[in-house]
């Protein structure tokens, strides 16, 4: 039935647009949209649906997915590592994820139980998982950048769904002290940590050498059979999201969800066998870790990756990798176009670009500056099953589903109450669609019988059950909540907005509010905080800012700034820290209510950092050179404003 629809549908587009203005079949600019665009729509559509029925009711993992990659591309490599410059072929990640598979079933480890990673970039990072999923284990990809109290709920939320009982970490040496007493004392007593590539005693609990452990297992084939009862739904890989609730939650990622991702990039994009795509983003978010892993597999060709994105290294890795493909963050190409240029920018030969959250303002500087011949902007998140890509380069558009192919996509634009936190309804108490040009929350129908329109949700399942709205269009239908502020032109392009609620993204990440207020309230002196993002000029998303409300013993300049920073460097990652603070007596108005106690910050993000919006209250700014903060003059205010000073 879908065949036929596309087929139908493919050859009446004709007459639908026939003697519609800018849609007309005679116009070239039209013709060429519709080749790349709406095909590419198609084709994506179609891959998964034939995937899922060849998949549904048989054994199928991205194991399988790999061993297709693997008899075609054995030879070739896989990952190369930009600072050394070494490679792991295809049949060198296989035969390393074959040891991984045979040391989790000497540990014990069986189909349905979990482990948690802690580990940055690089090809053992891709063996584990992969050998993991070999033996029908999940593995927890967990934040690098993640700290004390949050790490171990992260930790303690994956091996919650573990059935073993002695649950494991594998945490890389370099991060071993990362799991200091604060993280071991909230894990279970049973829990075993594996540092991968040393050995130490922290805390009464031994953590053994995995690498070495490793030495002395076979690279020979994992028995099919021991992926028996592995299914297309089976949760391949745990992904960690900010959410709302202010702790990480783990969204499950399915294996066929992977195989999605995958065919999301490598079709888009048009990925090619020769590609080398160059990988700076961190391997345990979906970019890095799904789209771009599970794309060069489906493609056949070369990730190249660096454990951290350096604007100094970008143009010399790319020449030296020969990379044609890159994928980005809005962050990072800010950062280029921004520093100095040199004569390896124009030796830059990129065929395709390929990310999210470039602005319009610097979309064009990128291109020109590294010969970018194609970018592709997308829209997606990690636990969705929303996501849409502009591949024709339509300045500042995240993604493009027509008018005429809106029915094979259901997505949706709703219009929010004035506040923007609640779906507005009309009074059959069904949701109000948005018309061109307005903005609203973009949704996504939930058909658990459709691959491309599941909603596989969290390992909480309250937290997944809040992000689902009922009775949208239709008594009884499920749509995914997004969280996300949209609009969209009259023919199709979205273009983003904003994100909803209690979340704000900065330097790449999602911050949640919730948590950066949970750990200021723990300073003593604080009797209350209002944490918010607030627009910067020329910078991507918000940085955070928190309004405090000091004890009433206490006065406004009262904050031991020093003290204060420390507790936040050490609770906190660097991205989540507020970057401004504005600090009253709890007898201001900074914690204004609502009648519903609901927090009103709707003012506060207007007022933002300027000095010549905040009266009677101290206003400052974080100082990472001399780890405090000090006080926001308005000399400092417009350095950040024109860019001469960047947080």
């Amino acid at each position: 039935m879908f065949l036929l629809a596309c087929l139908i549908g493919a050859i009446c587009l004709p007459l639908i647009t026939r003697g519609k203005r800018n849609f007309s079949w005679r116009n070239t600019k039209f013709k060429r949209l519709f080749r790349s665009d709406i095909l590419i729509l198609v084709k994506l559509l179609l891959v998964l649906k034939v995937k899922a029925a060849r998949v549904r009711g048989v054994d199928w993992s991205v194991a399988d997915m790999f061993e297709e990659i693997l008899y075609r591309h054995g030879g070739k490599p896989a990952i190369v590592v930009a600072e050394t410059g070494s490679s792991t072929t295809y049949t060198l990640l296989d035969r390393r994820s074959n040891q991984v598979a045979y040391w989790a079933l000497s540990q014990g480890l069986q189909k349905g139980d979990v482990i948690a990673l802690i580990m940055p970039s690089c090809p053992d990072y891709v063996a584990i998982w992969l050998g993991m999923a070999k033996v029908g284990v999940c593995t927890a990809l967990v934040n690098i950048h993640t700290k004390g109290p949050a790490l171990a709920h992260a930790v303690r939320i994956a091996l919650e769904q573990s059935k073993s009982h002695t649950p494991i970490v594998v945490v890389d040496e370099s991060l071993a002290s990362l799991m200091g007493p604060d993280v071991l004392d909230a894990l279970p007593e049973t829990v075993r940590i594996c540092v991968y590539g040393g050995e130490a005693e922290a805390g009464g609990i031994s953590r053994d050498d995995m690498r070495s452990q490793l030495a002395t297992m076979s690279q020979g084939s994992v028995p099919e059979g021991s992926r028996r009862g592995i299914m297309w739904n089976s949760p391949l890989i745990y992904i960690y999201t900010s959410g709302t609730t202010g702790l990480p939650k783990a969204s499950k990622i399915s294996h066929l969800r992977f195989f999605s991702s995958a065919v999301m990039f490598s079709v888009t994009a048009r990925l090619r066998s020769d590609d080398r795509v160059y990988c700076a983003l961190p391997l345990y978010h979906s970019s890095g870790g799904m789209l771009g892993v599970g794309g060069c597999w489906r493609a056949g060709c070369t990730l190249v990756v660096r454990r951290r994105f350096s604007v100094r290294h970008f143009s010399s890795d790319c020449v030296a990798h020969r990379c044609s493909v890159v994928q980005y963050i809005g962050e990072v190409a800010r950062y280029l176009v921004n520093s100095s240029e040199t004569d390896l920018d124009q030796q830059c030969s990129i065929r395709v670009a390929f990310g999210n959250g470039l602005s319009p303002d610097v979309w064009r500087r990128f291109q020109q500056r590294y010969h970018v011949q194609r970018i592709c902007e997308f829209y997606a998140s990690t636990e969705g099953n929303v996501a849409m890509v502009n591949t024709t380069s339509k300045v500042g558009a995240v993604g493009v589903v027509p008018w005429f192919a809106a029915k094979l996509y259901p997505t949706l634009l709703l219009r929010m109450d004035p506040e923007g936190e609640e779906l507005l309804r009309d009074s059959r108490g069904r949701c109000v669609s948005c018309q061109p040009g307005e903005v609203g929350q973009l949704v996504g129908l939930i058909n658990d019988h459709d691959p491309a329109r599941r909603f596989e949700g969290y390992t909480d399942s309250m937290a997944s059950a809040k992000k689902i709205v009922r009775d949208v269009m239709l008594p009884g239908d499920l749509y995914f909540a997004s969280g996300d502020l949209l609009r969209k032109d009259a023919f199709g392009f979205y273009y983003w907005v904003d994100r909803l609620g209690d979340t704000f993204r900065w330097k790449g990440e999602n911050v949640a509010t919730t948590e950066v207020a949970h750990v200021i309230c723990g300073f003593p002196g604080i009797a209350d905080v209002n944490v918010y993002g607030v627009e910067v000029p020329g910078t991507e998303g918000r940085a955070g800012m928190a309004a405090v409300a000091l004890k009433e013993s206490s006065q406004a300049d009262e904050l031991d700034c020093k003290s204060f920073f420390q507790h936040l460097d050490r609770h906190l990652p660097s991205f989540a820290q507020p970057q401004f603070l504005r600090v009253a007596a709890i007898s201001s108005s900074t914690s204004q209510m609502t009648p519903t106690f609901k927090r009103i910050k709707t003012q506060l993000r207007k007022e933002g950092f300027d000095p010549a919006n905040v009266e009677g209250e101290a206003l400052l700014l974080r100082d990472g050179v001399d780890r405090t903060f000090v006080p926001l003059s308005r000399h400092l205010y417009e350095a950040i404003s024109d860019g001469s000073l960047r947080l």
